[in-house]
């Protein structure tokens, strides 16, 4: 039962990280199409955000090639955040995520966010580059020289260079306390079947994408285990008051 709730879990997070780069290849063609300049450009750039996410898919299901105290999410934020912001600098037909650089009018999306990808993975994950390079090299071969070419690869280097540095001390390389489950009531303790130690304990201080702060939306603590409101839960959930609720 455990391994299928697995599997469960793990099928669901996979398929919404391909719906998130669904989306954003949707609206990287929508703004290509917006500006007449770069329309040759626009089904270049969708099929290109779709292939970038599936390398990091790739990537992140590679035993050893994640690091296991970083979550895959923020990866594929940087990953999109490079691509969607190096697209829309040049088309300039919606606002930037975090920010926009000078682009010519000519110059390419498609080149944009291929480089765009290749660089934002290339420096999060150093040791995948050889195989990195050869996606890049596919991706802009099919790309027409010229200087629109040019300019959309200089465009998805700077973009993706400020981003990884604007990210660099967002707190994610820190290394977690080692857990110590308590042993007082109220404590969290290790829980069955494998007893595992909890994972990313320190995410929580991780600098958000989108949040102001990683506690914006979180619930308030549960009531003190000397208070009125726990006793009364704690009653109502005894076996003996369940049968009572329960007895016709």
């Amino acid at each position: 039962m455990m391994k299928k709730k697995q599997l469960i879990v793990a099928t669901s997070i996979i398929g919404i990280l391909v719906v998130i780069g669904a989306v954003v290849a949707a609206l990287v063609l929508s703004s290509a199409k917006a500006n007449g300049n770069t329309a040759n450009a626009s089904s270049n750039s969708g099929a290109i955000v779709i292939a970038w996410n599936k390398e990091l898919l790739h990537i992140v299901q590679t035993t050893g090639a994640q690091p296991a105290t970083i979550h895959p999410t923020r990866s594929y934020a940087i990953l999109h955040a490079a691509i969607y912001d190096a697209v829309v600098s040049i088309t300039r037909d919606a606002s930037p995520y975090l920010f926009s650089v000078n682009a010519p009018s000519g110059a390419r999306p498609d080149a944009a966010a291929a480089q765009a990808g290749h660089d934002a993975l290339v420096a999060l994950y150093p040791k995948w580059k050889a195989a990195l390079d050869q996606l890049l090299a596919s991706e802009l071969a099919a790309i027409p020289d010229g200087a629109g070419k040019q300019q959309g690869i200089q465009v998805g280097q700077a973009v993706a260079a400020r981003l990884i540095s604007m990210r660099a001390t967002d707190g994610s390389a820190a290394t977690p306390q080692p857990f110590v489950a308590g042993n007082q009531p109220g404590n969290y303790r290790l829980t069955p079947p494998k007893f595992a130690a909890p994972v990313f304990t320190n995410w929580s201080n991780v600098t958000p994408f989108v949040l102001n702060n990683a506690a914006q939306f979180r619930p308030g603590p549960p009531p003190a285990l000397t208070s009125q409101a726990y006793a009364q839960a704690a009653w109502v959930k005894t076996p003996a008051r369940r049968a009572r609720l329960t007895r016709p």
